[in-house]
């Protein structure tokens, strides 16, 4: 199963096998994403804090194993919401 995610501002659409979350000098939550291959992460979402962005990669998360349990879909795609 592939993972496609378009980005928060709706400028990019990347396929992702890595997502992780950091926090900026703000304590705003950076919700990036990469590949196995790049080492270059993309930004995807900001969020308030690091609560909102744990939310939203347990979203996520939910969104997979509901995907994995139809077992009929060969990708999927996320939109970043809006904080």
């Amino acid at each position: 199963m592939e993972l496609w995610i378009r980005s928060q501002d709706r400028k990019c659409l990347i396929k992702t096998d890595i997502l992780e979350y950091e926090l900026d000098a703000n304590n705003k939550a950076i919700i990036k994403g990469s590949t196995d291959m790049d080492s270059w992460y993309h930004t995807l979402g900001k969020y308030k804090n690091k609560t909102r962005a744990l939310e939203v990669l347990d979203e996520i998360q939910r969104h997979l194993v509901v995907i994995n349990d139809k077992n009929d879909n060969l990708f999927y795609v996320y939109e970043m919401p809006v904080d």
